[in-house]
């Protein structure tokens, strides 16, 4: 009579440890690389706000001025810069993302004076 050997050889155990590693070894750097995506997504929505915010008090409070300059340390370190062409007023906001690379945004208003 043949004997039958119930559960898992060694070699068995071996190569499904061996997949398991694959796969853990190669979703964590794709983990990696979406949550610093999602940080970059956030500054950028922050950012975006942060510089409409700015340019509606320059629009309807202090718009005489021209070009002025603000710089925000918290919770970004972002540099704001307002510019005048007739009636239209441009806010860019450059700062350095999570990725280390340089990046700006501008938003445009119109003055109605």
């Amino acid at each position: 009579m043949k004997r039958l050997i119930n559960g898992f050889t060694f070699i068995e155990v071996l190569v499904a440890m061996i997949i398991i590693f694959f796969v853990i070894a190669t979703m964590l750097p794709l983990y990696t690389m979406i949550k610093q995506e999602r940080k970059v997504l956030a500054d950028r929505r922050t950012i975006t706000l942060l510089l409409h915010d700015e340019l509606q008090q320059i629009i309807y409070i202090d718009g005489d001025r021209f070009p002025q300059t603000r710089k925000v340390n918290e919770p970004l370190r972002l540099e704001m810069i307002f510019t005048k062409n007739s009636k239209e007023i441009k806010g860019c906001a450059e700062w350095t993302n999570a990725k280390e690379q340089n990046e700006q945004i501008c938003l445009y208003g119109l003055q109605e004076k």
